[in-house]
Protein backbone atom coordinates (compact mmCIF):
# COMPACT_ATOMS: atom_id res chain seq x y z
CA UNK A 1 0.00 0.00 0.00
CA UNK A 2 1.37 3.39 -0.91
CA UNK A 3 1.73 6.14 1.66
CA UNK A 4 -1.60 7.75 2.56
CA UNK A 5 -2.24 11.07 0.82
CA UNK A 6 -5.83 11.43 2.05
CA UNK A 7 -6.96 12.42 5.51
CA UNK A 8 -10.70 12.03 4.84
CA UNK A 9 -13.08 11.39 1.98
CA UNK A 10 -16.74 11.46 1.00
CA UNK A 11 -18.09 9.58 -2.02
CA UNK A 12 -21.72 9.94 -3.14
CA UNK A 13 -23.31 7.17 -5.21
CA UNK A 14 -26.04 7.64 -7.85
CA UNK A 15 -28.66 6.07 -5.57
CA UNK A 16 -28.04 8.71 -2.88
CA UNK A 17 -25.94 6.58 -0.50
CA UNK A 18 -22.65 8.00 0.70
CA UNK A 19 -19.32 6.56 1.86
CA UNK A 20 -17.60 8.75 4.48
CA UNK A 21 -14.49 8.30 6.56
CA UNK A 22 -11.43 9.89 8.13
CA UNK A 23 -10.04 7.04 10.25
CA UNK A 24 -6.63 5.93 8.87
CA UNK A 25 -7.83 2.34 8.34
CA UNK A 26 -10.90 3.50 6.40
CA UNK A 27 -8.79 5.89 4.31
CA UNK A 28 -6.43 2.99 3.58
CA UNK A 29 -9.39 0.85 2.45
CA UNK A 30 -10.61 3.66 0.20
CA UNK A 31 -7.17 3.94 -1.39
CA UNK A 32 -7.22 0.18 -1.99
CA UNK A 33 -10.65 0.53 -3.62
CA UNK A 34 -9.17 3.07 -6.05
CA UNK A 35 -6.27 0.74 -6.87
CA UNK A 36 -8.73 -2.10 -7.54
CA UNK A 37 -10.27 -0.06 -10.37
CA UNK A 38 -7.52 -1.42 -12.63
CA UNK A 39 -8.34 -5.09 -12.06
CA UNK A 40 -11.27 -7.51 -12.19
CA UNK A 41 -9.89 -9.61 -9.32
CA UNK A 42 -12.44 -11.17 -6.98
CA UNK A 43 -12.76 -9.40 -3.62
CA UNK A 44 -13.80 -10.77 -0.21
CA UNK A 45 -14.93 -8.14 2.32
CA UNK A 46 -15.03 -9.06 6.00
CA UNK A 47 -16.69 -7.07 8.75
CA UNK A 48 -19.40 -7.07 11.37
CA UNK A 49 -23.03 -6.58 10.42
CA UNK A 50 -23.76 -2.93 9.68
CA UNK A 51 -20.10 -1.93 9.29
CA UNK A 52 -20.44 -0.86 5.65
CA UNK A 53 -19.48 -3.93 3.60
CA UNK A 54 -22.15 -3.14 1.00
CA UNK A 55 -20.88 0.43 0.53
CA UNK A 56 -17.31 -0.76 0.02
CA UNK A 57 -18.56 -3.27 -2.57
CA UNK A 58 -20.49 -0.52 -4.32
CA UNK A 59 -17.41 1.73 -4.32
CA UNK A 60 -15.30 -1.00 -5.90
CA UNK A 61 -17.87 -1.29 -8.69
CA UNK A 62 -18.28 2.45 -9.33
CA UNK A 63 -14.52 3.06 -9.43
CA UNK A 64 -13.97 0.17 -11.84
CA UNK A 65 -14.18 -0.02 -15.62
CA UNK A 66 -17.49 -1.86 -15.11
CA UNK A 67 -19.23 1.16 -13.59
CA UNK A 68 -21.50 1.52 -16.64
CA UNK A 69 -22.70 -2.07 -16.12
CA UNK A 70 -25.13 -3.30 -13.47
CA UNK A 71 -24.30 -3.66 -9.77
CA UNK A 72 -26.39 -6.60 -8.55
CA UNK A 73 -26.66 -7.47 -4.87
CA UNK A 74 -27.77 -10.88 -3.57
CA UNK A 75 -28.55 -11.25 0.15
CA UNK A 76 -27.56 -14.88 0.71
CA UNK A 77 -28.50 -14.99 4.40
CA UNK A 78 -32.24 -14.41 4.02
CA UNK A 79 -33.06 -16.88 1.23
CA UNK A 80 -33.63 -20.63 1.51
CA UNK A 81 -31.47 -22.92 -0.63
CA UNK A 82 -34.12 -23.45 -3.32
CA UNK A 83 -35.02 -19.77 -3.56
CA UNK A 84 -31.36 -18.72 -3.60
CA UNK A 85 -30.56 -21.18 -6.40
CA UNK A 86 -33.36 -19.76 -8.56
CA UNK A 87 -32.37 -16.21 -7.60
CA UNK A 88 -28.77 -16.74 -8.67
CA UNK A 89 -29.15 -18.92 -11.75
CA UNK A 90 -32.71 -18.23 -12.89
CA UNK A 91 -35.15 -20.97 -13.90
CA UNK A 92 -36.98 -22.37 -16.90
CA UNK A 93 -40.73 -22.50 -17.18
CA UNK A 94 -42.05 -25.56 -15.34
CA UNK A 95 -38.82 -26.12 -13.40
CA UNK A 96 -40.82 -26.31 -10.16
CA UNK A 97 -44.29 -25.60 -8.84
CA UNK A 98 -45.11 -21.97 -9.52
CA UNK A 99 -42.49 -21.50 -12.25
CA UNK A 100 -44.98 -20.32 -14.86
CA UNK A 101 -42.48 -18.36 -16.94
CA UNK A 102 -38.75 -18.41 -17.63
CA UNK A 103 -36.88 -16.08 -15.30
CA UNK A 104 -33.39 -14.66 -15.55
CA UNK A 105 -31.13 -15.08 -12.54
CA UNK A 106 -28.89 -12.50 -10.94
CA UNK A 107 -25.83 -13.74 -12.81
CA UNK A 108 -27.51 -13.05 -16.16
CA UNK A 109 -28.72 -9.66 -14.96
CA UNK A 110 -25.19 -8.77 -13.76
CA UNK A 111 -23.56 -9.67 -17.10
CA UNK A 112 -21.03 -6.98 -17.96
CA UNK A 113 -21.06 -5.61 -14.41
CA UNK A 114 -20.54 -6.73 -10.82
CA UNK A 115 -22.37 -9.24 -8.63
CA UNK A 116 -22.18 -8.72 -4.86
CA UNK A 117 -22.83 -11.83 -2.74
CA UNK A 118 -23.65 -10.51 0.72
CA UNK A 119 -23.12 -12.97 3.62
CA UNK A 120 -21.72 -15.60 1.27
CA UNK A 121 -20.76 -17.72 4.29
CA UNK A 122 -24.42 -18.67 4.76
CA UNK A 123 -24.89 -20.54 1.46
CA UNK A 124 -25.42 -24.32 1.48
CA UNK A 125 -22.84 -26.88 0.26
CA UNK A 126 -24.96 -27.56 -2.83
CA UNK A 127 -24.98 -23.89 -3.86
CA UNK A 128 -21.27 -23.62 -3.02
CA UNK A 129 -20.50 -26.27 -5.67
CA UNK A 130 -22.51 -24.45 -8.33
CA UNK A 131 -21.03 -21.09 -7.38
CA UNK A 132 -17.52 -22.52 -7.68
CA UNK A 133 -18.25 -23.54 -11.27
CA UNK A 134 -19.37 -20.01 -12.18
CA UNK A 135 -16.24 -18.59 -10.58
CA UNK A 136 -13.99 -20.99 -12.49
CA UNK A 137 -15.68 -21.21 -15.89
CA UNK A 138 -18.11 -18.24 -15.96
CA UNK A 139 -20.91 -20.60 -17.05
CA UNK A 140 -24.03 -22.24 -15.59
CA UNK A 141 -27.49 -23.57 -16.44
CA UNK A 142 -30.81 -22.20 -15.28
CA UNK A 143 -32.74 -24.38 -12.80
CA UNK A 144 -34.63 -26.96 -14.88
CA UNK A 145 -32.66 -26.15 -18.04
CA UNK A 146 -29.84 -27.78 -20.00
CA UNK A 147 -28.59 -24.83 -22.03
CA UNK A 148 -25.21 -23.58 -20.81
CA UNK A 149 -25.06 -19.80 -20.39
CA UNK A 150 -21.88 -17.72 -20.33
CA UNK A 151 -21.52 -14.55 -18.25
CA UNK A 152 -18.91 -11.83 -17.79
CA UNK A 153 -19.15 -10.66 -14.18
CA UNK A 154 -16.87 -9.49 -11.42
CA UNK A 155 -17.37 -11.19 -8.06
CA UNK A 156 -17.41 -9.33 -4.75
CA UNK A 157 -18.43 -11.28 -1.66
CA UNK A 158 -18.92 -10.23 1.96
CA UNK A 159 -19.21 -12.07 5.25
CA UNK A 160 -19.11 -11.49 8.99
CA UNK A 161 -17.64 -14.97 9.44
CA UNK A 162 -14.02 -16.15 9.35
CA UNK A 163 -14.29 -18.18 6.14
CA UNK A 164 -10.77 -19.55 6.52
CA UNK A 165 -11.80 -21.08 9.85
CA UNK A 166 -15.13 -22.20 8.34
CA UNK A 167 -13.17 -23.98 5.59
CA UNK A 168 -10.87 -25.61 8.16
CA UNK A 169 -13.93 -26.90 10.02
CA UNK A 170 -15.44 -28.25 6.78
CA UNK A 171 -18.39 -25.84 6.74
CA UNK A 172 -17.22 -23.93 3.67
CA UNK A 173 -15.44 -25.26 0.60
CA UNK A 174 -11.74 -24.46 0.76
CA UNK A 175 -11.42 -24.15 -3.04
CA UNK A 176 -14.36 -21.71 -3.10
CA UNK A 177 -12.78 -19.66 -0.31
CA UNK A 178 -9.53 -19.27 -2.24
CA UNK A 179 -11.41 -18.33 -5.40
CA UNK A 180 -13.29 -15.59 -3.57
CA UNK A 181 -10.39 -14.40 -1.44
CA UNK A 182 -8.10 -13.09 -4.18
CA UNK A 183 -8.21 -9.62 -2.62
CA UNK A 184 -9.19 -9.38 1.05
CA UNK A 185 -10.58 -6.26 2.75
CA UNK A 186 -11.33 -6.16 6.46
CA UNK A 187 -13.56 -3.33 7.72
CA UNK A 188 -13.06 -2.31 11.35
CA UNK A 189 -16.21 -1.96 13.49
CA UNK A 190 -17.43 1.54 14.33
CA UNK A 191 -16.23 1.25 17.95
CA UNK A 192 -12.66 1.02 16.60
CA UNK A 193 -12.99 4.12 14.40
CA UNK A 194 -14.68 6.59 16.72
CA UNK A 195 -13.17 9.52 14.79
CA UNK A 196 -15.63 8.80 11.95
CA UNK A 197 -18.69 9.32 14.18
CA UNK A 198 -18.92 13.18 14.04
CA UNK A 199 -18.81 13.20 10.22
CA UNK A 200 -21.32 10.38 9.97
CA UNK A 201 -23.66 12.10 12.43
CA UNK A 202 -23.58 15.37 10.49
CA UNK A 203 -24.20 13.51 7.23
CA UNK A 204 -27.22 11.64 8.65
CA UNK A 205 -28.61 14.85 10.18
CA UNK A 206 -28.32 16.70 6.86
CA UNK A 207 -29.85 13.79 4.97
CA UNK A 208 -32.81 13.48 7.36
CA UNK A 209 -33.44 17.23 7.61
CA UNK A 210 -37.18 17.91 7.97
CA UNK A 211 -39.07 20.54 5.93
CA UNK A 212 -38.91 22.96 8.88
CA UNK A 213 -35.09 22.67 8.75
CA UNK A 214 -34.75 21.34 12.30
CA UNK A 215 -32.73 19.88 13.89
CA UNK A 216 -29.52 20.76 12.07
CA UNK A 217 -26.89 20.20 14.75
CA UNK A 218 -26.09 18.06 17.79
CA UNK A 219 -25.06 19.08 21.29
CA UNK A 220 -21.59 18.26 22.61
CA UNK A 221 -23.10 16.08 25.37
CA UNK A 222 -25.07 14.03 22.85
CA UNK A 223 -22.06 13.66 20.56
CA UNK A 224 -19.91 12.60 23.52
CA UNK A 225 -22.47 9.94 24.41
CA UNK A 226 -22.49 8.64 20.82
CA UNK A 227 -18.70 8.51 20.74
CA UNK A 228 -18.64 6.57 24.03
CA UNK A 229 -21.19 3.93 23.01
CA UNK A 230 -19.97 0.51 21.78
CA UNK A 231 -22.20 0.37 18.63
CA UNK A 232 -22.89 -3.37 18.33
CA UNK A 233 -24.94 -2.58 15.20
CA UNK A 234 -22.18 -0.36 13.79
CA UNK A 235 -22.94 2.40 11.23
CA UNK A 236 -26.40 0.99 10.52
CA UNK A 237 -27.32 1.38 14.20
CA UNK A 238 -25.91 4.94 14.27
CA UNK A 239 -28.01 5.78 11.22
CA UNK A 240 -31.17 4.53 12.93
CA UNK A 241 -30.35 6.43 16.14
CA UNK A 242 -29.94 9.72 14.25
CA UNK A 243 -33.11 9.09 12.24
CA UNK A 244 -34.99 8.60 15.52
CA UNK A 245 -33.40 11.68 17.12
CA UNK A 246 -34.23 13.98 14.22
CA UNK A 247 -37.85 12.85 14.45
CA UNK A 248 -38.04 13.48 18.22
CA UNK A 249 -36.07 16.72 18.63
CA UNK A 250 -38.47 19.70 18.69
CA UNK A 251 -35.81 22.39 18.21
CA UNK A 252 -32.82 22.75 15.95
CA UNK A 253 -30.43 20.74 18.16
CA UNK A 254 -30.32 17.03 18.97
CA UNK A 255 -29.62 16.71 22.67
CA UNK A 256 -28.86 13.74 24.88
CA UNK A 257 -32.53 13.36 25.87
CA UNK A 258 -33.39 12.58 22.24
CA UNK A 259 -31.06 9.57 22.14
CA UNK A 260 -32.09 5.98 23.00
CA UNK A 261 -31.49 5.01 26.62
CA UNK A 262 -28.85 2.38 25.79
CA UNK A 263 -26.63 4.88 23.96
CA UNK A 264 -26.42 7.12 27.01
CA UNK A 265 -26.14 4.44 29.70
CA UNK A 266 -24.10 1.59 28.24
CA UNK A 267 -20.81 2.47 26.57
CA UNK A 268 -18.00 0.18 25.50
CA UNK A 269 -17.66 -3.39 26.76
CA UNK A 270 -15.18 -2.04 29.35
CA UNK A 271 -17.12 0.65 31.25
CA UNK A 272 -13.91 1.83 32.97
CA UNK A 273 -12.75 3.55 29.77
CA UNK A 274 -14.60 6.76 30.66
CA UNK A 275 -15.44 7.26 34.32
CA UNK A 276 -18.00 10.00 33.69
CA UNK A 277 -20.15 7.55 31.70
CA UNK A 278 -20.18 4.64 34.18
CA UNK A 279 -23.88 3.87 34.76
CA UNK A 280 -24.99 3.69 38.39
CA UNK A 281 -27.05 0.51 38.11
CA UNK A 282 -27.72 -2.49 40.33
CA UNK A 283 -25.71 -5.52 39.20
CA UNK A 284 -28.85 -7.37 38.09
CA UNK A 285 -29.93 -4.48 35.83
CA UNK A 286 -26.41 -4.04 34.43
CA UNK A 287 -26.31 -7.76 33.60
CA UNK A 288 -29.75 -7.53 31.97
CA UNK A 289 -28.71 -4.57 29.79
CA UNK A 290 -25.50 -6.31 28.74
CA UNK A 291 -27.37 -9.51 27.80
CA UNK A 292 -29.93 -7.54 25.80
CA UNK A 293 -27.23 -5.64 23.92
CA UNK A 294 -25.26 -8.85 23.29
CA UNK A 295 -28.30 -10.74 21.94
CA UNK A 296 -29.43 -7.83 19.74
CA UNK A 297 -25.95 -7.61 18.20
CA UNK A 298 -25.92 -11.37 17.53
CA UNK A 299 -29.38 -11.20 15.96
CA UNK A 300 -28.28 -8.34 13.68
CA UNK A 301 -25.25 -10.35 12.53
CA UNK A 302 -27.58 -13.21 11.59
CA UNK A 303 -30.33 -11.15 9.89
CA UNK A 304 -32.62 -11.68 12.93
CA UNK A 305 -32.67 -15.46 12.29
CA UNK A 306 -33.22 -17.04 15.71
CA UNK A 307 -31.96 -20.52 14.80
CA UNK A 308 -28.68 -19.23 13.34
CA UNK A 309 -28.18 -16.83 16.24
CA UNK A 310 -28.72 -19.64 18.76
CA UNK A 311 -26.09 -21.75 17.00
CA UNK A 312 -23.62 -18.87 16.94
CA UNK A 313 -23.89 -18.05 20.65
CA UNK A 314 -24.23 -21.74 21.52
CA UNK A 315 -27.50 -21.93 23.36
CA UNK A 316 -30.68 -23.87 22.63
CA UNK A 317 -33.15 -22.15 20.32
CA UNK A 318 -35.93 -22.29 22.91
CA UNK A 319 -33.61 -20.75 25.51
CA UNK A 320 -32.83 -17.88 23.15
CA UNK A 321 -36.54 -17.34 22.49
CA UNK A 322 -37.12 -17.18 26.23
CA UNK A 323 -34.25 -14.68 26.63
CA UNK A 324 -35.74 -12.52 23.87
CA UNK A 325 -39.06 -12.54 25.75
CA UNK A 326 -37.52 -11.86 29.19
CA UNK A 327 -35.29 -9.04 27.93
CA UNK A 328 -38.04 -7.43 25.82
CA UNK A 329 -35.94 -7.62 22.67
CA UNK A 330 -38.01 -6.22 19.81
CA UNK A 331 -37.40 -9.01 17.29
CA UNK A 332 -39.88 -7.55 14.78
CA UNK A 333 -38.01 -4.22 14.79
CA UNK A 334 -34.69 -6.01 14.27
CA UNK A 335 -36.13 -7.97 11.34
CA UNK A 336 -37.38 -4.75 9.74
CA UNK A 337 -33.94 -3.15 10.22
CA UNK A 338 -32.26 -6.12 8.55
CA UNK A 339 -34.73 -6.10 5.67
CA UNK A 340 -34.18 -2.35 5.10
CA UNK A 341 -30.42 -2.87 5.11
CA UNK A 342 -30.65 -5.58 2.47
CA UNK A 343 -32.73 -3.54 0.00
Amino acid sequence: MTENILTSFEVAFPDGECLIGNHPKIVEIFEMVQHLSHTDANVLIRGESGSGKGLIAKAIHYFSSRHHGPFVKVSCAVLSEGVLESELFGHERGAFTGAYVRRKGRFEIADGGTIFLDEVGEISPNIQVKLLRVLQDREFERVGGNRTLKVDVRFIAATHRDLREEATQGRFREDLFYRLNVISISIPPLRERVSDIPELVQYFIARDLRPDHSPNTISSAALKALMSYSWPGNVRELENVIMRATALAPGNTIDIIHLPHETTQIENCDPLLKNDFIPFLPLREARRQFERQFIEAALRRNAANISRTAREIRIARRNLQEKIRQLSVDIDRLRQECLRAMK
